[in-house]
């Protein structure tokens, strides 16, 4: 029974993730016919249903935690903070750049081979973060400790090229949306959301040099936290 509600759980965050994308879309282009934010919904619907199905056969505790909200009595006020204002300026980068591509035209990106390399970003960013989660046992969307799950370190696989794969994928998809849609204004909203994914991990690492053991000789071994040679 409790798998069964699982199941009905994930399906139901499927549908509105899709759901809330094609609105923010769709509504202020005022049409339907606009492949390009078809495609990304399509992404973004395949993209959680598979990460979820990955973790009803190799994590259904991780599902779980992932299906039971963004936020936890004993998440840290700041951490609630940041997680409200990058949810806030993903759909921001989204409405954005509808409304740009529409409506304003602020310096439209018109090359398909950039338009392209959008695309590719946001393939390989939501195949990252479902990687990450297959990975990661302890991905939670909230900073905290998890004694229940025996919170370990994790430094293997794509954990041991940067230490926040999950927020490089999160980053990828945040930045190629909007040039995919061919919107300038898009991809400046989605810069300060960037600023935000940037604060809550020197907030993270933060937390998690004080509460789990062995963080600090992680970050010793693995320098970097978004980007590889760079950050």
């Amino acid at each position: 029974m409790a798998n069964d509600n699982l199941i009905g759980r994930a399906a139901l965050t499927v549908a509105r993730r899709g759901l809330i994308q094609a609105v923010m879309l769709l509504a202020p282009a005022g049409t339907l016919m606009w492949p390009k934010a078809w495609v990304l919904i399509a992404i973004t619907v395949l993209g959680t249903g598979l990460s979820f199905t990955v973790l009803w056969f190799r994590d259904r505790g991780l599902l779980r935690e992932r299906l039971s909200g963004a936020f936890r009595p004993e998440q840290d006020s700041f951490d609630r903070m940041l997680l409200i204002a990058l949810i806030v300026s993903f759909a921001a980068s989204l409405l954005a750049s509808s409304i740009d591509v529409w409506h304003i035209g602020l310096f439209p990106i018109t090359s398909p081979v950039v338009a392209f390399i959008g695309l590719a970003m946001v393939l390989a960013g939501s195949l990252l973060w479902v990687r990450a989660m297959r990975v990661n046992s302890f991905g939670s969307i909230a900073v905290k400790h998890q004694a229940d799950r025996e919170h370990a370190v994790v430094d293997h696989d794509v954990y041991g090229i940067v230490r926040h794969p999950m927020y490089t994928g999160i980053l990828l998809v945040l930045l190629g949306q909007p040039v995919w849609l061919g919107s300038t204004l898009g991809v400046l909203v989605g810069l300060l959301g960037l600023i935000v994914l940037a604060v809550r991990v020197v907030n993270e690492e933060k937390f998690l040099v004080e509460k789990l053991d062995g963080y600090d000789q992680y970050i010793n071994r693995v320098r970097y936290r978004l980007v590889p040679g760079i950050w």
